[in-house]
């Protein structure tokens, strides 16, 4: 049974008057974590996580909480999985979208694919979706999209802030990706690498600007899922860049006084779905 390790409320947070609210999940193999976010004041009203998880815990997590039944202005949902690829639209079939997860994946033949096309870059995100039961769960006005998609928006939205290349590293407990954009806001890589210390991570981060041809020095890193993995890799790349970028609420999100610092930098993306979907 799953459990509810962290929960935060805003006292003036009711189930009857969620129209013009937003609520927002993200599913891991091992976690769900759900936040409510206002849209008047884009204001973050609510969170929870539920560690010991599994996919087929979802309906009975959403049938037991009043709140999440609730009529709510737009649902979303963010899958993780390690296992994806990126086509552009113009190559993209469905008919082939086994054979561009397989290019650069090994699957199971069981697994269901799934994809989700992102405009601001005019591709379609190829992925192996292990939730794909979760179709099937009846949730007011849901959009279900992959980590990587939502995540691949928020850098598009946050490059434009930025006057260099920007670097983005999201840090999950198996995986990491990183996904970089030139300075003209234009995608130059998106990829997701298993890892199992902080020195693999700079490795693939190193090899990855070397092979673009990119300077670190003039780059600017934004690295996101904070915590002892972001602290140590900090450590390790910075005698070797300039910049580590220091804003930690790009899209300028508003909280309630209940959620707690440590919340808001460990769980940002997830946070902004809402604005990048």
């Amino acid at each position: 049974m799953p459990d509810l390790a962290i929960s935060y409320k805003d006292s003036s947070l009711h189930e009857n008057n969620m129209q013009h609210s937003f609520l927002v999940f993200a599913l891991t193999n091992h976690s769900l974590k759900a936040a409510i976010i206002e849209k008047k004041n884009n204001r973050v009203i609510f969170y929870q996580e539920y560690n010991n998880f599994n996919s087929t815990d979802f309906t009975s997590i959403i049938n037991s909480e009043k709140l999440y039944q609730s009529k709510f202005l737009q649902t979303y949902l963010s899958l993780s999985s390690s296992k994806h690829t990126l086509v552009p639209k113009q190559f993209f079939s469905q008919e082939n979208q086994n054979t561009y997860l397989e290019f650069n994946n090994s699957r199971k033949e069981t697994t269901t694919i799934s994809n989700d096309y992102i405009p601001t870059i005019n591709a379609f995100n190829v992925y192996e979706n292990r939730f794909a039961l979760l179709n099937t769960i009846s949730l007011n006005n849901i959009t279900t999209m992959h980590q990587n998609s939502f995540f691949l928006n928020f850098c598009h939205l946050t490059s434009k802030l930025h006057k260099s290349t920007s670097i983005f590293i999201s840090l999950d407990k198996e995986f990491f990706t990183l996904v970089i954009f030139s300075k003209e806001n234009e995608l130059l890589l998106s990829n997701s690498f298993e890892y199992k210390n902080e020195e693999d991570i700079a490795y693939h981060f190193f090899f990855s600007l070397e092979k673009l041809g990119l300077n670190a020095n003039e780059c600017e890193i934004n690295i996101y899922k904070n915590g002892q993995n972001a602290k140590k890799l900090v450590t390790i790349i910075d005698p070797f860049v300039k910049k580590i970028g220091n804003n930690p609420n790009p899209l300028k999100l508003n909280f309630s006084k209940v959620i707690p610092q440590e919340i808001i930098h460990s769980e940002y993306l997830l946070l902004t779905h809402h604005l990048c979907a």
